[in-house]
């Protein structure tokens, strides 16, 4: 029951209470009953006011109790922030003190560095890294150096041994792991050494960070392998940094829409992008996916869409030929120069291959014309032969190429050609063993070759010419095949078919020539101890003779285009046929046009390479077109 009807009820009984009061007082009087009614209404009445202003009294004078105690609380945290504040200012105070102590001490000792930088001193000036490290190991060159010479001098006279190689995978060669330091900077040493000998001097150059350059490396390679497939998705990314693009994948088959897919997942790792997810929506009641992205519009990203990728692919991929071919190497990336006249300059890549000298620039944009010029003057101060400089251009056309090699006396290639010319300037090691190991092999020494009272002098230093020339004289096929690289490896080559089989049989999707010679070199290995080169050389002759196919069955001729998915034939009698009319067309076009119309030359023909001549009208056929 609430407060008014309880008031009410009040009024009520009471008044009806003192009524029958007045009744039974005066019960022959009805105004006895009205009077006690009325008083006992009234007096309620007053009672039932009285009880409500003491209830609002009570309730205004708990309200000002609990203002009062906000009012308390509110001037506590008041005066504890101001407490905490005049702590927080002390504090202020006094660690400013300590930094101009500190600031004070360091402007001495700055100020001692430099009055003893100002006195005269008789230590020569370091130009450079390499400058640096001469006086410590210049004994320690000695010293090998001298080890050297010992080991030649007791070593001649004796049987010519096989060289070793090594297969770096940093700046440092494989020198023994005891002294990694001491290998990294004799390697170093090499390439700062060069430049010297030029009067060039390294200022700098590029050292990668190994967590923040294993993805940026991983997701390089990976758009350099697929940038057929990719290029749309890429220059959409790479023109609309800080805006959101668009995709439709409808054109694109399961296993290319995977690759896109994986390719803005790297890009989300790597943190290039705001967004990137695959969108299913409904196109003229079709099903249809698209992808959806942004790219951050950063420097660093901008960078790396715009070309950073592409040097460090070339970059790896220059490497992994050099170490899968044997081939020793050194390298250094992006070094800042300086030219003995001042100029400075900056270079992307540079490898010292077996001591040779090679010169790499990227270009992944149309618009490299001043590139193609600076890299020209670059060739020419570090007096490189064209072939040793390469202008490597995103897509460049083939003829476009070959006219700027010719206008520029340098080599331009695309991405894909630019590793055959690598190849033929610095061949797979086991070739060139080849080529200088059996004509030595197969000479004859004499005990006395030149008299006892003979002298070194220009006529008889001609005759030892004239020896060495006759040593690679190509006077039969045998030297031919040498001097070409050809017929490596014939009792070998039914295995390499074999497996080339078994590789291309197993394919789940399209692959390039230099992973299928990869993967038959690394299936071998444990059975056959067979170089890469002796493979690349047999599965050559099949790429010549345009067995490697793509999906719309166009031969595929160019090494690292993945688009390899089936072979013409997988009848190895039909590989040993295609292998045997490439070596007769070699043998036509560069040794002897009419060598196959003598039956002699037939036999050793087929003594050498372990096959069968060719047909005499698929050596017409041949003649006819070379």
């Amino acid at each position: 029951m609430n407060y008014h009807k309880r008031m009410s009820l009040t009024v009520l009984i009471s008044s009806v209470v003192l009524g029958l009061a007045g009744y039974w007082l005066f019960p022959d009087q009805a105004k006895g009953a009205i009077v006690g009614a009325g008083v006992g209404a009234a007096g309620a009445a007053s009672h039932v006011q009285q009880e409500k202003r003491l209830r609002q009294i009570a309730s205004k004078q708990s309200q000002l109790s609990s203002r009062q105690h906000q009012i308390s609380e509110s001037q506590q945290d008041s005066e504890n922030r101001n407490n905490q504040r005049f702590d927080t200012l002390t504090e202020i105070v006094i660690q400013t003190g300590k930094t101009i102590e500190g600031i004070a001490g360091s402007t001495r000792e700055h100020s001692d560095k430099i009055s003893r930088l100002e006195k005269p001193t008789h230590t020569p000036r370091l130009e450079s890294r390499t400058q640096a490290r001469e006086d410590s190991q210049t004994w320690q060159r000695l010293q090998q150096r001298l080890e050297t010479l010992e080991h030649q001098i007791n070593t001649l006279g004796q049987p010519p041994r096989s060289l070793g190689s090594s297969r770096p995978d940093s700046i440092a060669t494989k020198l023994p792991q005891s002294e990694p330091e001491v290998a990294e900077s004799e390697a170093e040493q090499k390439i700062f050494d060069w430049f010297k000998s030029r009067k060039v001097t390294i200022e700098s150059y590029y050292e990668p960070d190994p967590i923040v350059d294993k993805h940026l490396d991983g997701l390089s390679f990976y758009l350099g392998e697929h940038y057929s497939l990719l290029r749309e998705l890429h220059q959409l990314l790479r023109q609309n940094p800080g805006r959101n693009i668009r995709l439709d994948l409808e054109k694109y088959q399961d296993r290319e829409k995977n690759i896109h897919l994986q390719y803005i997942k790297k890009l989300l790792t790597c943190d290039f992008l705001s967004k990137g997810r695959k969108t299913i929506y409904k196109n003229n009641d079709k099903i249809t996916e698209r992808i959806d992205a942004a790219p951050y519009d950063r420097p660093h990203v901008r960078r790396f869409f715009d070309g950073e990728w592409f040097e460090k692919f070339i970059f790896y991929k220059i490497a992994d030929l050099f170490k899968s071919e044997g081939i020793e190497y050194q390298y250094i990336r992006n070094p800042k120069i300086v030219y003995s006249d001042g100029e400075k300059a900056e270079l992307d890549l540079f490898f010292l291959v077996n001591q040779k000298p090679l010169l790499v620039e990227c270009k992944s944009g149309r618009n490299y014309t001043e590139g193609i010029e600076r890299f020209f003057e670059h060739r020419r101060r570090l007096s490189l032969s064209p072939k040793d400089a390469i202008f490597v251009v995103l897509d460049i056309n083939d003829q476009e190429a070959h006219l700027r090699t010719i206008n520029w006396k340098l080599t331009v290639a695309d991405q894909n050609q630019f590793l055959d010319h690598l190849q033929q300037v610095f061949p797979p090691e086991d070739v060139l063993m080849a080529n200088i190991s059996e004509p030595l092999k197969n000479a004859q020494i004499l005990e006395n070759p030149l008299p006892a009272n003979a002298s070194d002098t220009p006529e008889t230093r001609q005759d030892s010419v004239q020896l060495l020339v006759s040593l690679t004289e190509q006077d039969n096929l045998g030297s031919f095949f040498r001097s070409r690289g050809l017929n490596q490896a014939p009792e070998f080559r039914n295995i390499i078919f074999t497996e080339l089989i078994k590789v291309i049989e197993t394919l789940s999707g399209a692959t390039s020539f230099s992973q299928i010679e990869k993967t038959i070199r690394d299936n071998l290995q444990s059975s056959v101890s067979l170089g890469r080169g002796k493979i690349h050389e047999v599965l050559n002759c099949l790429l010549n003779t345009n067995l490697f196919r793509d999906r719309e069955q166009k031969p595929v001729r160019i090494l690292s285009q993945v688009t390899i998915t089936h072979l013409t034939s997988t009848d190895i009698k039909v590989l040993e046929e295609k292998c045997m009319e490439f070596y007769a067309q070699k043998i036509m076009q560069l040794f002897d046009p009419d060598f196959f119309d003598v039956k002699e030359n037939l036999d050793e023909f087929e003594r050498l390479t372990l096959g069968h001549v060719p047909s005499q009208s698929t050596i017409q056929d041949i003649k006819q077109k070379s």
